[in-house]
């Protein structure tokens, strides 16, 4: 499994507002094969997304998609997301 996030700097309502354009389109599109979580919210810079993934190729197929809709939602080009192999883990129960 892999850890991808993805810090956008700037302004964070634009941002908030893009990204959630982007996610709208993303979903008309149906299911995330190899998506285990997925969060997202705002920083005092900007907004982050923060996954986990089964592979890292199956980031970069949803990448292929991801990108050309979020960049016509206006997120920039040039924000690369950092990507780590996940070691350890743990699931916290419900209190």
């Amino acid at each position: 499994m892999i850890a991808m996030m993805l810090d956008m700097k700037g302004d964070t309502d634009a941002l908030r507002k893009a990204y959630h354009a982007s996610n709208d389109e993303l979903q008309l599109q149906g299911h995330f094969e190899g998506l285990v979580f997925h969060t997202a919210g705002p920083t005092p810079t900007g907004f982050r997304v923060l996954d986990v993934w089964r592979s890292r190729e199956e980031f970069e197929k949803f990448a292929q998609r991801m990108v050309p809709i979020a960049q016509k939602q206006g997120l920039a080009a040039d924000v690369r997301p950092e990507i780590w192999e996940i070691e350890s883990s743990m699931n916290v129960p419900k209190a």
